[in-house]
């Protein structure tokens, strides 16, 4: 045992301690305290508050981690008598150092200077207590970030990010550092998310830094006028390099480099189209923009920002569950980690945005009314009905009277109506809004997935219409795959019944997310989507991967709504 002097105040620290207080003696010698048994006190006094703290924690952090060294010296982690335990500082450094493969910032975290305990003028004891602080909560932090994120996703947006990610418990953190032996790194890195596109991220994330370290160049557009076929300006050769087109032999005036020729032309249509824009071949701001998120520095962030969201998914998605990713405008069917089924989907439009949650689905609906929303009644059929008095007749919408009776709408005074009095349905039928079927998973947001009358809008490549629901391009074929049904039963059923509700044989969780970098499994392609939503430029302002000058720059287009949705 290493004897040294404490000050009295650790002393009577110690006799505090109730186990010790029996063993010792009113007067016992202070030279029978370890150095040790000092800083287990030291660093039990910072977690208690009794004692200056240098590193900010929360209150249940404290409170966690007070648990965990409530043990005594056996559960210090990092340090002893003459230090830092080398080895474990050293795969702790490691990790840091790896964390920006990962999509963190290796700056966030660090490992204490262990040189700097030789050195130190004062208590020994009290610059172990610190160390091992600094050390676990740095190891705590690095856990719950990977795990959880950077950025709480309520922060970004309350209503819309719908999403509580788990954070893992402190103590068991540390618990999991000490008994991981010398697997430490691989104990702290399981923190990530094991998702499959987490980690096909993390590949293309490599690859994108190392282009960039290969000297790979970011072609980028600066602000500029619009730019379209047959036309001239210095622009058109940087649109050259940024497609690896050759200059034209020829132009019908001026330099060739500057002219906006059709080969130019529709290579920029094939890349507007790949984005969901309308493909026009011009040059527009949201086309600018556009192109600038291809290049290599931009898509580095957008990988991050991505892999951030992964974080905030559920660890577990289930065996079977339905995924459906926003700004692909898709779902999928996905059954022990194989896709069953996919498809179209219309989302919420920028200014009626589809939150981002998860929920279990329960029922399918047959024949179903539409029960019309609250806001739609106030800011889109009283005004309507105020003008147009023949208007709910036409759609095949009842008039529920103080959620009892149906009423002729011709009885209600449309200029001085209290919503509050009635609510609007309307009956099933072809031109029902929800069409055939509806897929039902109750949420807080009141949506879900459903049939539509207006299929035209399945074939555009952005489909953000809708005031929040998803609408289903083949619903008839998702109700057979979730139902296990033929054709048959489904067709008996839409014929016999109004209003039928089928529930599941068991509860399907659904995820809506909102991914903008999607790799193929299949062949390793990276794609990129549209921040139709801007969710993805708020995360990188977060993240501080971009100004805050970027994002109020993207609000002004998702303020305008659908304009944003053109060229």
């Amino acid at each position: 045992m290493f004897d040294f002097r404490l000050p009295p105040a650790i002393v009577f620290a110690i006799l505090a301690i109730g186990g010790m207080a029996q063993a010792a003696e009113p007067d016992a010698p202070d030279h029978l305290i370890s150095r040790m048994d000092a800083t287990v006190i030291t660093l039990q006094n910072q977690l208690a508050g009794t004692a200056k703290r240098k590193v900010a924690l929360g209150k249940d952090e404290l409170k966690e981690l007070a648990d965990y060294y409530r043990d005594g010296v056996s559960r210090l982690l990092w340090v002893r008598e003459k230090g830092l335990i080398a080895d474990k500082a050293a795969a702790l450094r490691t990790v840091f150092k790896r964390a920006d493969e990962f999509g963190l910032d290796s700056a966030d975290y660090a490992v204490v200077d262990g040189s700097t305990f030789a050195g130190y003028r004062g208590y020994p004891a009290e610059w172990l207590a610190d160390a091992e602080l600094r050390m676990s909560t740095a190891a705590v932090t690095y856990a719950t970030q990977a795990q959880a994120g950077r950025v709480a996703p309520t922060s970004i947006d309350p209503e819309f990010l719908d999403l509580s990610p788990v954070k893992p418990n402190p103590k068991a953190v540390l618990t999991g550092i000490a008994e991981s032996g010398k697997s430490l790194a691989a104990n702290l890195e399981s923190y990530h998310p094991t998702h499959e596109q987490f980690g096909l991220l993390k590949a293309k994330l490599a690859e994108a830094r190392a282009a960039v370290g290969g000297g790979a160049r970011a072609v980028r557009l600066p602000d500029g006028p619009s730019l379209g076929p047959n036309t001239y300006h210095p622009q058109v050769a940087i649109l050259r390099e940024r497609f690896g087109l050759p200059v034209p032999a020829s132009a019908p005036k001026g330099n060739p480099s500057n002219y906006y020729d059709d080969a130019l032309a529709e290579a920029v249509r094939v890349f507007q189209e790949s984005k969901g824009l309308k493909g026009d071949g011009v040059i527009g701001k949201t086309t600018r923009d556009a192109l600038n998120e291809g290049t290599i520095a931009v898509s580095v962030k957008a990988i991050i920002a991505n892999m951030e969201r992964w974080r905030w998914a559920p660890r577990n998605l289930g065996e079977r569950y339905v995924f459906i990713n926003i700004p692909e405008f898709m779902f999928r069917v996905v059954n022990k980690g194989k896709v069953t089924y996919s498809e179209r989907i219309v989302a919420g439009s920028p200014k009626h945005m589809t939150p981002i949650f998860s929920d279990e689905m329960e029922t399918v609906v047959f024949n179903p009314y539409w029960h019309v929303p609250k806001s739609i009644i106030v800011k889109e059929i009283i005004p309507q009905m105020q003008t147009n008095p023949g208007y709910l007749d036409r759609q095949n919408i009842e008039v529920i009277w103080l959620g009892q009776r149906t009423v002729d709408p011709y009885m209600v005074d449309w200029q001085a109506v209290n919503p509050d009095k009635l609510a609007l349905r309307q009956v099933p039928g072809p031109g029902n809004a929800l069409g055939q079927v509806k897929f039902l998973f109750p949420n807080r947001h009141s949506v879900y997935m459903h049939d539509t009358p207006t299929k035209n809008l399945f074939d555009q490549p952005v489909r953000a219409y809708s005031h929040g629901c998803m609408r289903v391009r083949n619903p008839l074929e998702f109700a057979k795959v979730l139902l296990g049904w033929n054709d048959d039963r489904v067709r008996r059923t839409l014929d016999s019944a109004t209003d039928e509700h089928v529930k599941l044989d068991k509860k399907l969780p659904v995820h809506v997310s909102y991914f903008t970098a999607w790799v193929d499994p299949a062949d390793g392609k990276l794609h990129g989507f549209r921040d139709v939503y801007g969710h993805d430029a708020s995360v990188r302002v977060a993240l501080k991967l971009d100004s805050p000058k970027v994002l109020a720059s993207k609000r002004d287009d998702f303020e305008a709504g659908e304009r944003g949705l053109q060229n």
